[in-house]
């Protein structure tokens, strides 16, 4: 259940109180924020929701030393957004059969 997560949630809605996406993050070891997931709705893609979202953590989580987030190495959308928001790729780890993730940071310091 959501309500038993140790993350915490925010969502980006519009004119309309329609959520569009959604951003789930857990300080996991103190100064270094991880980004646990990212939603948008596929009636939003291509619309700046992710950006919005990851701005807005920036923003709200200044104080951070790291930013933290994992994509699947064949998301190229994703891959895009974190390099394009200062996200720095350190490495990689199958955790599937044919399914690579990589680990992206970020210095708080951007």
């Amino acid at each position: 259940m959501l309500s038993h997560s140790k993350e915490d949630f925010y969502g980006c809605f519009d004119e309309d109180e329609e959520l569009m996406g959604a951003i789930a993050i857990e300080e996991e070891s103190p100064g270094k924020l991880t980004i646990t997931r990212m939603m948008v709705g596929p009636d939003f893609f291509r619309r700046g929701i992710a950006s919005c979202l990851l701005e807005y953590v920036f923003e709200h989580f200044s104080g951070m030393e790291q930013y933290i987030v994992s994509t699947g190495k064949l998301n190229l959308p994703a891959v895009s957004l974190y390099s394009k928001h200062g996200f720095v790729p350190m490495g990689s780890q199958e955790v599937a059969p044919g399914v690579e993730l990589i680990d992206f940071y970020r210095s708080g310091s951007l």
